[in-house]
């Protein structure tokens, strides 16, 4: 990239300085087709090959909020006559846990259901949440393959609070922004190099 293309001020250095201070395994965005979130799946896989309960764990986590970005996104991407909501997906790991985080831009009519969603699940216990999950999964039957329960799952998984924040970008739209945090004592490490990835 030429020198004049760059934004003013703007170093690519820090930013990779960053994501290795703050220990970015995962780094990607952009639309979230089959193919993508199957190769980071993998990835997740083979980077905890040694642990496959642990793995079981995080690649959960991570369909779920990555299925909820491809089906629920307000920002899609064409690809061979289909569509894929893009977004960003992050895993990084701190000294205690790992915590996903997943954005994408929505509407704020459709804003509200889920913010709803991740109040009700954060009150819920893990035997209400369980019985939450049966009740939607037979009153919401979706189109969309089901992914309306996967903010449930991926509570149920990680025992942790689904966490939120929304960030205003204009009078129809917002960017939401969830979070899931993984305790270490319960999954164990992960110890690979990171992948960053922008499509």
């Amino acid at each position: 990239m030429a020198m004049e293309q760059r934004k003013k001020g703007f170093s690519f250095f820090d930013y990779y300085t960053e994501f290795e201070t703050r220990h970015v395994h995962i780094f990607y965005k952009g639309p979230f087709k089959p193919e993508i979130v199957s190769s980071i799946a993998n990835y997740i896989n083979y980077a905890l090959k040694d642990n496959p309960k642990e793995a079981k764990k995080i690649y959960k986590i991570y369909i779920e909020l990555a299925q909820n970005i491809s089906y629920y996104s307000a920002e899609k991407i064409s690809h061979s006559f289909t569509e894929h909501g893009s977004g960003i997906i992050i895993l990084e790991e701190t000294p205690e846990s790992f915590i996903f985080y997943a954005g994408n831009k929505t509407k704020f009519e459709d804003l509200i259901p889920v913010l709803r969603k991740c109040t009700i699940i954060n009150d819920l216990d893990r035997e209400q949440l369980r019985e939450y999950k049966r009740e939607l999964r037979e009153l919401d039957r979706s189109s969309k393959g089901g992914a309306n329960i996967g903010l449930i799952t991926a509570a149920l998984i990680s025992e942790n609070p689904i966490n939120f924040d929304v960030i205003y970008i204009n009078e129809e739209y917002c960017f939401l922004l969830l979070w899931v945090t993984i305790n270490k004592e319960k999954i164990g490490a992960l110890n690979q190099p990171q992948i960053v990835g922008n499509e």
